[in-house]
């Protein structure tokens, strides 16, 4: 609800940062922090407050044995609580993008910058140009010769397509140097997502494609988030487990999971917002209201990500839950499917 953050900030002067929790928790919170009072207490309105975890109420000491199992839970809730407040700050804390993502982010935006203010903003900063010009070579765009020079692959690629990789390569680094964290795996996954996604936005609303891309790239980067942020508690969640069982069991130890994290994590790093809200809801699009197409081919190609060494398909070549994804698209599930063989295929090659 923007419009009740915004009348909070503008009261409070504080600011406000949603995240998702059950509605037993904000009970509990608000219940540990606010307990209501017991009958009669007009009468004793002016006395000193006695903490609601103390176990008394007025002069009658209450039988130890007799503590309600509820305060437990509204402990566990103000731990929680505290945990989520202590992440974001460490989220926070986490190194921001290179300079030069900035600058190309803000010529992309900018009507009046020239396809040469780009290329020369990447020619400035050598490794991110030399990563530029290794992936304007790779299959993934098929130029049929070799580019040697930043302009020609800026003005072939596009502003929106140089910032992409550009945006890639800077979080590539960043997280091949993090440690206790599985950057292999989590690049295969991502580069297969994002692949899955970009071809399934370009038959929808090509538009979106390079949003599509990166959401798909970054979906995850919220298990990055909660690794750097909480390594010890992070090992403790199965590394096994994806979809539903990995958020439910990521909500159970952080009441966060890696979907809000992410969404954190994207906004320090002032990340275009159809990215970060894909990102955000990739296993539930319905809920975004930022750009529901971005949001939905990310979560469709996640989704085809989870699965992809799995059995159940159903008769589409697609898992059955795929199909309101694809519905909401408005494409055929077999295309997907076909689209699925493809990119595993290219991808494979790519790798080898």
């Amino acid at each position: 609800d923007t419009d009740a953050i915004e009348v909070l900030e503008a009261f409070t002067g504080l600011k406000i940062k949603p995240f998702l929790c059950s509605q037993s928790d904000i009970r509990n919170a608000i219940e540990q922090h606010y307990p209501a009072s017991p009958a009669g207490a007009e009468e004793t309105a002016n006395a000193d407050p006695v903490p609601a975890e103390a176990g008394t109420q007025g002069d009658e000491p209450q039988e130890e044995s007799s503590a309600p199992v509820a305060d437990a839970a509204k402990l566990e809730t103000g731990i929680k609580l505290k945990n989520v407040l202590h992440l974001m700050k460490e989220i926070d804390g986490l190194p921001t993008l290179p300079q030069t993502v900035q600058q190309v982010k803000e010529a992309t935006d900018d009507p009046d910058s020239s396809l040469k203010d780009i290329a020369d903003l990447v020619a400035s900063d050598p490794p991110v140009a030399a990563k530029v010009l290794k992936l304007a070579n790779s299959a993934a765009y098929g130029f049929p010769s070799r580019i040697d020079d930043i302009i020609r692959a800026t003005t072939l690629l596009g502003p929106k397509e140089t910032y992409t990789i550009v945006l890639s390569s800077a979080i590539l680094d960043l997280t091949e140097s993090a440690s206790g964290f599985d950057h292999k795996k989590y690049w295969a996954d991502s580069i297969y997502c994002a692949s899955i996604a970009k071809a399934v936005a370009t038959a929808c609303a090509p538009e979106t494609k390079s949003a599509s891309f990166m959401g798909g790239l970054l979906h995850d980067i919220g298990r990055f988030a909660l690794s750097q942020t909480a390594p010890g508690q992070y090992a403790k969640v199965d590394a096994g487990l994806s979809g539903s069982a990995l958020v439910t069991a990521e909500r159970r130890t952080f009441l966060i999971a890696h979907p809000e994290a992410g969404y954190f994590l994207a906004s320090h790093w002032g990340l275009p917002n159809e990215i970060s809200d894909a990102i955000r809801f990739h296993h539930n699009p319905e809920l975004s209201q930022e750009d529901t197409h971005t949001a939905h081919v990310v979560a469709l190609a996640a989704r085809m990500t989870e699965v992809r060494n799995d059995d159940a398909e159903s008769a589409s070549g697609i898992p059955d839950d795929c199909l309101a994804y694809c519905a909401a698209l408005g494409i055929d599930p077999a295309y997907v499917g076909g689209i699925v063989s493809v990119v595993s295929t290219s991808v494979g090659a790519e790798a080898s």
